[in-house]
C-alpha cells in the first residue's frame, strides 16, 4: 500500500552510498499517522510513531529527526534511509491527507 515515488539518485559511483560521504535530508510536509518511508530499492524504512498536520514539516537527517524544529527521535525507529546508484523506488505510507516530500544531498567531505 501507500504511494510510490520514484527518485533517480546519481552519485559518481556503482557503489552503494555510504551515508557518511553524502548529506541526505528527507524532508515531509503534510497529514500523516505513524508515517512509514521506505526504500524499496535498498529495503531500508523510516517509521514515526505519531501524527502530523497538514502545516507540520518532518525533517530527517543522519543524526537527528525534528518536527517543526524540534527534537522527535525518540518517536521512530532510528534508521536512516540509505540510496543505491540509479533510480531508487520510495514508498510513503500511512500519509492522510496531502503531503510533499523533498529530498536533498550533498557530498560531503570524510
Amino acid at each position: 500500500g501507500g504511494m510510490k515515488v520514484p527518485f533517480f539518485f546519481d552519485p559518481d559511483s556503482d557503489v552503494e552510498l555510504d551515508p557518511r560521504a553524502y548529506f541526505v535530508e528527507l524532508e515531509f510536509r503534510g497529514e500523516s499517522k505513524d508515517l512509514m518511508i521506505t526504500n524499496d530499492t535498498t529495503g531500508d524504512t523510516f517509521k514515526y510513531s505519531g501524527t502530523t498536520l497538514k502545516e507540520d514539516y518532518l525533517l530527517i537527517t543522519s543524526s537527528k529527526v525534528l518536527l517543526n524544529g524540534e527534537s522527535v527521535i525518540r518517536n521512530t525507529n532510528k534508521t536512516l534511509i540509505n540510496f543505491g546508484p540509479g533510480e531508487n523506488m520510495l514508498r510513503v505510507q500511512n500519509f492522510t491527507g496531502f503531503f510533499k516530500l523533498t529530498i536533498r544531498f550533498r557530498k560531503q567531505q570524510l
